[in-house]
């Protein structure tokens, strides 16, 4: 027997974890939401109900996840607006449905556990463990050709709420999006045990102990040496913004000489304005050492394509090049279910990308030096893995970390814009560097190691943005 209330809590807590993930000010909602979803799981009557409640919660959220992702242009079904939008929804009801499905496992064990001295630190386990299968049901929902057979996407982890508050934040030095998911979980676990000591009249030690424990795990990065860094000098980053999507604002453009020039990714200098290139020529003339990093899509000799950052000089010398790892489905690659499911279902298209334009996940990682750093380069999606930022810090020495994001995909959507700044602050404070993105249809923008938004450009604007590294 099935307790409706319950179901109806689930429905609530998961809404309200989803508002906490999509909207910065109420990231508290997050770990508030999933301590009362473990309070459920805890003091449920039975195993039916637990894996209920459990599945409804996680849909709601990972469904809250991928929301940031429903702008992508969406499969034609004829030309009217209503039937376009049922097949928007239906195309991302497939993956919110299974990622959801994966948190039944997790409130089965929360469940199993409830009475284990220990219950509280196997839930946190749990989540986590729950976190890294949302990552591969993913995989396996998206997969196609040309994708990589690995899992990247935490678009819909709970964890990155916690960028929102700078106190949080500073726990992904631990260990980027999978320290901020046990810090998250031992918040909720101290929240679902104070509830249960209010409600069941049990011994308040174990919340206690908990809150002791969230507070030493809130001041351990405070305690932690700050790593050192090498005597750098300082640099000017040129981060190139479009918006072709809107009326847009075309601002001035900086006269300051830069170091390094960033364009958006499947963005070219003839899109600018006159105004614009001619600056930019200008600044090549100027700075023999200018390096400018771009976007291009290459076909190798047995036909596959493939989407690249170029890095490249005044001269025209190419420093590196590297081929772009994960891609995003539909709009690089058609995943075999869709395909499947679609072909089959009468006057359904999806005409922005062909089979003969599928892209093909590249294999290798490389960063450049630059004035005494080491720049590193993801494009647009990438950005979403926790494995390949750190891979280009850890393995290939990166010092300075770029973006090249391509939002127009998503018609520049306002929440990927919110859910792009909470993931870009964790890569940033967990790799103690500098990140920079040059975007188009969103605004570009760079943080600093601490996680801080140091400059950005408005929205519904053109033109280019300075940003000044400081020696250190």
């Amino acid at each position: 027997m099935i307790r409706r209330s319950r179901i109806f809590i689930a429905g609530a807590i998961g809404i309200l974890g989803g508002f906490g993930m999509l909207v910065a000010p109420a990231w508290v909602l997050t770990p508030l939401s999933l301590g009362i979803c473990f309070y459920c799981l805890w003091t449920a009557r039975n195993t039916k109900e637990a894996v209920v409640c459990g599945t409804l919660y996680g849909t709601i959220t990972a469904g809250a996840g991928l929301l940031a992702l429903w702008e992508i242009v969406p499969p034609a079904l004829g030309d009217s607006l209503l039937p376009t939008l049922l097949s928007a929804a239906f195309l991302w009801s497939i993956p919110t449905l299974t990622l959801g499905l994966t948190t039944a496992p997790i409130a089965y064990l929360v469940f199993l556990t409830r009475e284990n001295i220990f219950a509280p630190f196997i839930a946190v386990l749990a989540w986590c463990v729950n976190e890294v299968l949302r990552m591969w049901a993913w995989t396996l929902v998206s997969y196609g050709k040309g994708a990589v057979f690995e899992p990247h996407l935490t678009i819909t982890g709970l964890a990155y709420s916690l960028a929102d508050s700078e106190v949080t934040l500073q726990f992904a030095r631990l260990g980027g999006f999978f320290a901020l998911t046990i810090l998250l979980g031992i918040m909720s676990v101290t929240i679902a045990s104070f509830i249960c000591w209010y409600t069941q009249k049990k011994s308040g030690m174990q919340a206690l102990l908990l809150l002791a424990v969230l507070i030493c795990a809130l001041t351990l990065p405070s305690t932690l040496p700050q790593e050192e860094t090498r005597n750098r000098t300082e640099l000017t980053v040129a981060l190139f913004s479009s918006d072709t999507l809107h009326n847009t604002e075309v601002r001035p453009v900086p006269t300051t000489t830069p170091d390094i020039v960033l364009f958006p990714e499947d963005k070219i200098l003839s899109q600018f304005p006159l105004e614009t290139r001619t600056q930019y020529e200008k600044w090549r003339s100027e700075n023999k050492e200018l390096l400018t990093v771009r976007s291009q899509l290459t076909a190798s000799e047995d036909g596959e394509r493939h989407v690249s950052v170029i890095y490249e000089t005044s001269d025209g010398a190419i420093l590196g090049e590297q081929e772009k790892r994960f891609l995003m489905p539909q709009g690089e690659y058609i995943p075999f279910l869709y395909s499947l499911i679609f072909k089959h279902i009468p006057r359904v298209s999806i005409p922005h990308i062909k089979d003969d334009a599928t892209a093909t996940y590249g294999t290798s990682l490389v960063s450049v030096p630059v004035r005494g750093y080491q720049a590193g380069t993801l494009l647009c999606s990438e950005v979403f893995s926790p494995f390949l930022y750190r891979s280009l810090v850890e393995k290939h020495g990166a010092t300075l970390l770029f973006n090249l994001g391509d939002p127009m995909w998503f018609r520049g959507s306002r929440l990927l814009f919110t859910k792009t700044l909470q993931v870009a602050k964790v890569h940033a404070v967990q790799n103690n560097v500098y990140m920079l993105f040059a975007q188009n249809a969103s605004p570009s923008f760079a943080i600093n190691p601490k996680g801080e938004v140091i400059a950005q450009t408005p929205w519904d604007t053109q033109g280019v943005l300075m940003v000044h590294i400081p020696q250190h």
